[in-house]
């Protein structure tokens, strides 16, 4: 008994359906297919995201060259806080820090 019609529709629509899936499959797995895309895709936002905070941190830094350049107290300030620095004649009296007493 032959094959019906609907029969061979049936088979062709799994053959069909069947052939999408190994297509689908075999994009997502080939070299420069979907998994190594993904993979670049979140690779490109931590690159972004870095780019963001690198930009932020060059704009402070410009911002403090544009203090040292052109605010003498600034610098006078970041003198006397990081090297330690004083001005002729000036005495600097070292306040030692409370101790708490034993018991």
């Amino acid at each position: 008994m032959p094959p019906s019609t609907i029969q061979k529709h049936q088979n062709i629509a799994f053959m069909l359906a069947a052939f999408i899936v190994f297509l689908g499959l075999v994009v997502y797995f080939a070299p420069y297919g979907g998994r190594e895309y993904l993979a670049l895709r979140d690779n490109i936002r931590q690159i972004n995201t870095e780019i963001t905070t690198l930009q932020a941190q060059n704009q402070e830094l410009k911002n403090e060259i544009a203090h040292l350049k052109n605010d003498s107290s600034y610098v006078e300030k970041i003198a006397r806080e990081k090297f330690g620095m004083i001005k002729k004649n000036e005495i600097v009296f070292e306040v030692p820090a409370k101790q708490h007493k034993k018991e």
